[in-house]
């Protein structure tokens, strides 16, 4: 009996599983909608939902079709130009090297924006990367590691 009760719950989370990213992904188009709404949005406001717009485009194939990819696309877009109290260190000969014939500038300056908010969120880690008086920006330790 004791089996067929951990096979039950193996059972649950495996549905579990496969239903939670529609459910926590599939708010993005609304919550892009209400983002938009907002005359003057508050960068603080939104970086969960940035960080869970950067995790949906890394962890579904890019689908331009999909609202959803569509809505998430569209909320790092969003961010990307604004001050956001975090650089983006988007310079050098691999930056340039890489085309938006593929998307690739945006998926790469998507990632960093991926990072600095993991750090953030999930280690309690600010990683600034503003240009530091008297420090070749490129050498800095927090843009190094971005």
């Amino acid at each position: 009996m004791n089996i067929k009760v951990n096979t039950m719950h193996k059972k649950h989370y495996i549905i579990l599983f496969m239903i939670l990213p529609f459910t926590v992904f599939s708010q993005l188009s609304a919550s892009y909608a209400e983002m938009k709404t907002e005359s003057n949005p508050e960068y603080k406001n939104y970086e969960p939902l940035l960080f869970q717009a950067t995790e949906y485009i890394f962890n579904n194939p890019v689908n331009v079709k999909s609202k959803e990819f569509i809505s998430a696309t569209q909320i790092v877009a969003f961010w990307m130009n604004r001050d956001t109290g975090m650089g983006i260190p988007t310079f050098g000969n691999f930056f340039t090297a890489l085309t938006n014939k593929n998307q690739q500038q945006f998926l790469y300056t998507a990632a960093m924006i991926n990072y600095g908010l993991n750090q953030k969120i999930n280690h309690k880690r600010i990683l600034k990367c503003k240009k530091i008086e008297g420090q070749i920006y490129s050498e800095q330790e927090d843009v190094r590691e971005v």
